[in-house]
């Protein structure tokens, strides 16, 4: 049982004796005003209860805030470390195919400077100064003089390619040994990552559950997504005031054909209610898979891009002329405050920060700061 109900529990113990005097004692004024005095006593310390789960709710989506961050930024460093992995190892590809390159190529040299060994111990059997004296031809000791001459200048040649290729050889393993460790640690940076990630994903949940075991009725969850708009019709109110020079663009010559954010299922419409109440959704809520792109719907500005209760992870452009769209609810936001973003730009991935349970898009349209249906400014969604 949680904490407002048994505050609901105490107030109707607390007025029972209240009513009742008031009708069967109505002489016994002392008596009377005793009760009302320890009535009142309690009723303070109620209020006191009242604003201290008040307190420990919004420490809890305070905490929820901030872990929802840290995960976020978890997940762009495990993908930016992914990136360097990818990169990295084809890097160490690389080496590894210029190490083999390397290794046929001295094998090859080792080849011909065997041969060449073997070309001029032949030579030497007779000896060259045997061959020089036997001869009686000048043009014959001339052309046996000049072919030693090329056949040592040759294996020189050979021994020079080989050192070459040797010195090539030592210069790629070294290479290849110190990416090997780059590698390695880029591995176990992932695994630290991936680590982190999952421990930020068992606190989210157990704060997820703290925040709903105090919020037992529907009027408490009507309230908590009263006080959820409010936040955010304020927040938007104070952007559009300080975007005195706004991004302009084309947005009104394409209403009805601008892209939506994602393909997937829209689980609630614009306009419904919310928990059979008078509060109507004033965006959709789009179902699509977990990291899965979201993309600008049009060219525009960032003028909003962090966490707000209700929403999670938000990112509002200005398109100009009093035109917004936001998207809700990410997992990671890949613009900031200030950038240009084009349509089709991907600028978020779906999450489902802010508290909830499956992974969707929050999307909304505001034109004068005014919900509108994004269904008629998008084209059919697939």
């Amino acid at each position: 049982m949680v904490l407002g109900f048994r505050i609901a529990q105490k107030l109707i113990i607390l007025l029972a004796p209240l009513a009742y005097f008031t009708h069967a004692h109505a002489g016994s004024v002392n008596q009377n005003k005793n009760q009302l005095i320890k009535i009142n006593h309690s009723i303070e310390g109620i209020k006191a209860e009242l604003t201290a789960e008040q307190k420990l709710r919004d420490q809890y989506e305070k905490e929820l805030q901030n872990t929802e961050l840290s995960a976020s930024s978890v997940h762009n460093q495990l993908a930016k470390t992914q990136v360097k992995l990818k990169r990295q190892q084809d890097y160490l590809n690389t080496l590894l195919i210029q190490e083999e390159k390397i290794q046929q190529e001295i094998a090859v040299h080792q080849a011909i400077l065997t041969q060449q060994v073997h070309d001029a111990y032949m030579l030497q059997n007779p000896s060259f100064l045997k061959l020089l004296l036997d001869q009686d031809d000048a043009h014959i000791i001339d052309r046996i003089r000049m072919y030693y001459y090329y056949l040592a200048l040759t294996k020189a040649q050979a021994i020079t390619n080989l050192r070459h290729d040797i010195e090539k050889l030592h210069l790629t393993q070294s290479k290849t040994h110190r990416q090997s460790e780059v590698l390695q640690n880029l591995q176990t940076q992932q695994q630290s990552n991936q680590v982190q990630l999952e421990q930020l994903k068992n606190y989210r949940q157990q704060i997820v559950q703290k925040i709903n075991t105090r919020i037992l009725t529907k009027n408490q969850k009507l309230q908590q997504l009263t006080d959820n708009k409010r936040r955010l019709e304020n927040t938007i109110a104070v952007l559009q005031k300080a975007e005195s020079s706004a991004f302009v663009a084309n947005v009104k010559q394409t209403k009805g054909k601008l892209p939506w954010p994602l393909a997937g299922k829209i689980i609630n419409e614009f306009g419904t209610k919310i928990y059979q109440s008078e509060l109507r959704w004033n965006g959709v809520i789009i179902q699509a898979q977990a990291n899965q792109p979201v993309r600008s719907i049009a060219d525009g500005k960032v003028i909003f891009s962090d966490w707000l209760p209700g929403y999670g992870l938000l990112l509002i452009i200005n398109h100009g002329k009093n035109f917004m769209s936001l998207y809700g609810r990410n997992r990671n936001l890949y613009k900031k405050v200030g950038e240009i973003v084009h349509q089709g730009d991907i600028i978020a991935s779906v999450g489902q920060s802010g508290g909830y349970d499956t992974p969707s898009l929050y999307f909304a349209i505001r034109q004068n700061a005014k919900p509108v249906d994004p269904s008629r400014w998008c084209s059919k969604l697939n």
